[in-house]
């Protein structure tokens, strides 16, 4: 059995970029630890999902993704 992992790069943008979020340390503690929670669910589910079911997963992930970037705007990292 293949891992679906290597088919969901929107996933792996979703896990990285939260990643890259959460060093920030700019978040409210409670924000960052949600993200980073469905963040580490919605990889699980990726390197878990058959074929018919990752395309929904992989919605998902970009779904979390945009309210991500939404809330990374609010909470920008200090250069």
């Amino acid at each position: 059995l293949q891992r679906s992992w290597r088919w969901s790069p929107d996933c792996l943008r979703l896990a990285d970029d939260t990643a890259r979020v959460a060093r920030c340390k700019r978040l409210p503690p409670a924000l960052e630890a949600s993200l980073v929670q469905t963040a580490q669910a919605l990889r699980a589910a990726a390197e878990t999902a058959e074929r018919a079911t990752l395309g929904v997963v992989e919605q998902q992930c970009r779904d979390a993704k945009a309210a991500l970037a939404s809330i990374a705007a609010r909470f920008p990292c200090s250069p």
